[in-house]
């Protein structure tokens, strides 16, 4: 079985997705600067940065599908630098490399302040070429965004 990748697979929602797949079996390859906090047995863990295009590179080797965790979520970071270089610049490196290694399925999760973005900047799009088809799922989340943050 060929194994997936997931990019930030040490951070929050990424260790449940990782112990998800796992559990069912799936052979599974993390690409994070920080290791697993719980190591599971058989899982391998390619340190690096998705802003880091040997990184990646190295990481997609042999993977079919890749799911793209990795990004900062905090629009109010003092660096908003840092914000784009991860979430946008990262997700352009990994799209490219996985187009050039004829990866069939990217899943990207993103979340943030809508508004904010909305407010920011205007929406950017993200051409997809084949061999990787864009699905977009979204929903907005349910959860108020804290009053600290609601008017910034």
């Amino acid at each position: 079985m060929t194994p997936v990748l997931v990019t930030g697979g040490s951070g929050f929602i990424g260790q449940h997705l990782v112990s998800a797949l796992h559990a069912k079996g799936r052979r599974v390859r993390i690409l994070d600067l920080r290791g697993p906090a719980r190591p599971l047995p058989d899982i391998q863990h390619v340190s690096g940065s998705v802003l880091d295009a040997a990184a990646v590179d190295e990481a997609l080797v042999g993977v079919a599908e890749v799911y793209h965790l990795a990004g900062l979520p905090g629009m109010w970071m003092p660096d908003k630098n840092d914000f784009h270089a991860v979430n946008c610049r990262g997700t352009e490196i990994m799209l490219e490399a996985a187009r050039k290694r004829g990866i069939g399925r990217f899943l990207h999760e993103v979340w943030c302040d809508q508004r904010k973005v909305a407010r920011a900047q205007p929406p950017q799009q993200v051409v997809v070429r084949p061999p990787l088809r864009a699905v977009t799922v979204c929903r907005h989340s349910e959860m108020p965004l804290p009053a600290s943050h609601a008017n910034k």
